[in-house]
């Protein structure tokens, strides 16, 4: 889906929030969407309050 985004010129985005404070980023990175997004250059964003 993302290589289809980046086709049509827009911006493909992956964010999340992991419900566990400051963890968003580990639980990208054990799920594998961090190292899928760095395949394709996506931006990740942490959303977290």
């Amino acid at each position: 889906m993302a290589e289809l985004v980046k086709e049509t010129g827009g911006i493909p985005l992956v964010g999340d929030s992991s419900g566990v404070y400051g963890f968003t980023r580990q639980s990208l990175d054990m799920c594998g969407i961090s190292q899928a997004a760095k395949k394709i250059l996506l931006k990740r964003l942490k959303y977290e309050s």
